[in-house]
């Protein structure tokens, strides 16, 4: 089969059917699988805290005799800790989907430009889709930065909200 043929059967292909060198993109997923480690890190901690607050709440509100109980100050400290708990993992939650979704609009990029079939009166080329491809996948991962960022941010004041609430409850019983 000469090199046209080649070509034109391989524009014939869908996408799915393309093949991409593995061993590129298997560095690709292992960078990936870095980032979803550490995304998957925050939300295990965030959760973890938010149980920890629970127990806390819980303890306080059932154990406590009414007038041992502390003031509005821990309840409003541990409603903070709450929400900023649940703010990171929910950013983590967001983290882990988009960074898997420019992962798969990177392996879109890549199987069209190793298709390469060009623009017709419907559709782009496949290299100028994939330049749009490649600017959605950075976009998202650039969001993906942020939203770790912001997410580390919250769960490290989340716990120190938490830490602030458990303050006055170590005065209760001197």
């Amino acid at each position: 089969m000469d090199e046209l043929s080649k070509s034109e059967e391989l524009q014939k292909r869908t996408l799915g059917e393309v093949k991409i060198c593995e061993e590129a993109f298997y560095l690709d997923l292992k960078i990936n699988d870095g980032y979803q480690a550490y995304s998957k890190e925050l939300l295990r901690l965030a959760l973890l805290a938010i149980a920890g607050v629970s127990t806390v709440w819980l303890r306080i509100h059932f154990d406590l005799k009414p007038w041992e109980r502390p003031t509005n100050s821990v309840g409003c400290g541990l409603l903070l800790a709450c929400y900023l708990l649940t703010f990171s993992a929910g950013l983590s939650l967001l983290h882990r989907f988009w960074a898997v979704d420019g992962l798969a609009y990177h392996l879109t990029a890549l199987r069209r430009r190793i298709r390469n079939k060009p623009a017709d009166d419907e559709h782009l080329s496949d290299e100028d889709q994939a330049e749009i491809d490649l600017a959605s996948r950075d976009w998202r991962f650039k969001y993906c930065g942020w939203l770790l960022i912001f997410a580390g941010a919250s769960l490290g004041a989340g716990l120190i909200s938490f830490v602030f609430a458990l303050q006055p409850l170590m005065q209760i019983g001197q």
